[in-house]
């Protein structure tokens, strides 16, 4: 049986000293906590890792079609790289729902821990996460620097419940897109739709916004964007749709809440146009 050697468990005992020197850590209130994990179950659809630098999440989804972006001023500037939301959100399950939980983030670990247990997930390498962390010039070069808001096509406001009942639409039509697009006979009066086919509909669901264009949207075209914004249905969500300074491409900002956390959601899309003659 091989033994330590007293110069190893003083290089281990070091280590352990500098681990601790290096960590941060910060206490969530009950609802603090509450709120993180509903951000995790709204993001968990489309993001398999989670990574907040300074306190902010900020991070395209699988497949780019969107940004998420929220401050979360209860990390207090900590940095987090954590993967597999969905088992995260297990494992959290069993923390005490009405005591603070501590978290504790090193360079190994992020620790969870309420009065009498501690859940520890390793960190994931930043450039090993599948989401990673988009920067302020990044977010700036894709979408701020593209559009200005004298550029407002449409300004829509949709209810908690019609975020909801669009989510399970997409579901039970298994797509993965909406389009927005103008009603037949008023130019002038914007549509939400959700088919399965977008090339051949077998089922389309049409929602009436009750918003106007602020600048129409020409004549048989329509704008498309991920039906993923709807996993964020805990709140009401404010759709701006805007004209970028590039041709025939348009820039959507969705404002909304996960309780008290302010979340925007950035997409872009091209203008597409349905060829149908009158």
């Amino acid at each position: 049986m091989s033994k330590t050697t007293p110069n190893k468990k003083i290089d281990k005992q070091n280590t352990e000293i500098q681990k601790v020197a290096n960590s941060k850590s910060t206490t969530l209130t009950p609802n603090q906590f509450k709120e993180f994990c509903d951000f995790l179950r709204v993001l968990k659809c489309d993001f398999n890792d989670l990574m907040i630098v300074d306190g902010v999440f900020r991070a395209r989804s699988i497949g780019s079609t969107f940004i998420v972006e929220s401050a979360m001023p209860f990390f207090n500037k900590i940095d987090i790289s954590i993967g597999k939301n969905d088992s995260l959100l297990k494992d959290f399950s069993i923390l005490k729902k009405n005591e603070k939980i501590q978290i504790i983030v090193d360079e190994e670990n992020v620790i969870f821990e309420d009065s009498i247990q501690r859940i520890r997930v390793p960190v994931t390498p930043p450039h090993f996460s599948d989401n990673k962390f988009v920067t302020i010039e990044e977010l700036r070069n894709i979408f701020h620097d593209n559009f200005n808001y004298s550029q407002l096509m449409l300004k829509a406001s949709l209810p908690k419940i019609i975020v909801s009942n669009l989510k399970k639409i997409a579901e039970c039509y298994n797509t993965k897109s909406f389009m927005v697009t103008h009603d037949i006979s008023d130019h002038n009066r914007p549509i939400l739709t959700v088919c399965t086919n977008q090339e051949n509909p077998l089922n389309e669901y049409n929602l009436k916004l009750d918003s106007l264009f602020t600048i129409p949207i020409e004549k048989n075209y329509f704008t498309k964007f991920s039906t993923g914004v709807f996993n964020f249905n805990n709140d009401d969500m404010i759709m701006n749709l805007f004209y970028s300074n590039k041709k025939n491409i348009i820039i959507a900002i969705f404002i909304t809440r996960v309780g008290d956390l302010s979340v925007k959601i950035y997409a872009r899309s091209a203008l597409y146009t349905s060829h149908v003659d009158d």
